[in-house]
């Protein structure tokens, strides 16, 4: 839809992904931590691992820029214990598979910029590890690695505490669950089911190398604060407000309607926002995923206008009173409320958020305005 493409014009960082909207997921940074990894060693044990994951804002205004992306922290505490009566060395890798800092072709990437980048530290009490840094493994599965060797006498078992900060990645995403659109689905439904995302996560299948299994590993994502910033947060963020007029006078509305979707889904809810997640006596099972999907849905009245026109000049027709009833409908579902129609159904039960506990749900004016507008349709369904 051209209507989607316009989002180009409020996000200079994706122009070039959104000609493949309909493939989903398209990203434009991508990083995630990951536990610790080795080329398998049965002399040291990972007993437990603590992950404590805080997203947060970025330096500067979210206006496109590289420098207004949000930004995830990572602090992260090992308990290693080495299993003989010999002393060990381990040569140990932690990488970010971050494409996150573009350097200039042939420029070489040094371990001190990276770090600072990264604000990479790997530590124990009484020790700060010097770091090298490698842009990939033998298999180029892993990327970006800091590397440094840990000594453990005889028997040790020892507390290693890992910190770094990245963007969040972002991109153009979909809520579908399968690409592939109904036969009964019309076009511009599309627009219901695409939203700019940001997500991060943490990749736990690095630590299957170490010996035994992990006695207790435990994650907490500190959303709440996140969140208090994230959900009222504008498309765009601008000091000029004539010119922040002009960037969603464009059929996009100007605040989204946040969305979160957490893998695997027994994350539990705690205090203040929190998530947390806890595995005993286990190989790490699967990675961890959390995304928030800012959907392109209208919020006020002003916004359901520009949103109504927009489309209705793409298709080069006023949109019918059957149109109107699935845009109303889609939003009614979206906030809890089933309605029957069988127009949108196919539609509606593809979407991450269908039967999900409602988050954001749209205001109840916008609602009232679409009623409003069928009451006045010549051809009220």
């Amino acid at each position: 839809m051209r209507l989607l493409h316009r989002l180009a014009c409020l996000l200079p960082l994706v122009p070039l992904l959104l000609p493949n909207l309909a493939l989903a997921n398209a990203g434009v940074f991508t990083g995630d931590g990951h536990t610790l990894s080795l080329s398998g060693d049965e002399r040291v044990q990972m007993v437990r691992e603590a992950i404590v994951i805080t997203p947060g804002r970025g330096p500067a205004l979210f206006d496109g820029g590289v420098a207004g992306m949000d930004r995830v922290e990572y602090d992260c505490r090992f308990t290693f214990k080495n299993l003989t009566d010999k002393p060990v060395e381990i040569h140990t890798g932690f990488p970010l598979n971050a494409d996150t800092f573009n350097y200039p072709s042939g420029e070489p990437r040094l371990t001190s910029d990276l770090v600072a980048d990264y604000r990479f530290i790997a530590q124990e009490e009484g020790r700060i590890y010097n770091v090298t840094y490698q842009p990939g493994d033998r298999k180029k599965k892993l990327r970006d690695i800091f590397t440094w060797t840990m000594p453990f006498a005889p028997n040790e078992e020892k507390v290693l505490r890992v910190t770094y900060t990245m963007p969040i990645s972002m991109g153009i995403a979909s809520t579908a669950k399968k690409t592939v659109s109904a036969p009964s689905d019309k076009q511009w439904y599309e627009f219901f089911s695409t939203a700019l995302e940001e997500s991060f996560g943490y990749v736990t299948e690095t630590g299957r190398g170490w010996a035994g299994v992990i006695e207790r590993a435990e994650f907490t994502v500190r959303a709440g604060p996140f969140e208090a910033y994230l959900f009222p947060r504008p498309f765009i963020e601008r000091t000029d407000s004539r010119e922040a007029k002009a960037q969603v006078a464009k059929g996009l509305p100007t605040q989204p309607t946040p969305y979160r979707h957490l893998w695997p889904d027994d994350w539990q809810p705690g205090k203040s926002g929190d998530f947390t997640l806890a595995w005993e006596n286990t190989e790490p099972p699967h990675n961890l995923r959390f995304r928030y999907f800012l959907l392109f849905f209208p919020r006020d009245n002003e916004d359901l206008t520009r949103l109504i026109t927009a489309l209705e000049k793409e298709q080069r027709r006023p949109l019918a009173a059957e149109d109107l009833t699935d845009m109303r409908d889609i939003l009614l579902e979206y906030n809890g409320t089933p309605t029957g129609n069988p127009r949108i159904k196919a539609f509606v039960k593809n979407q991450l958020w269908h039967g999900q506990k409602i988050q954001n749900p749209v205001p109840s004016l916008v609602i009232e305005a679409l009623n409003a507008r069928l009451s006045s349709s010549p051809a009220t369904p």
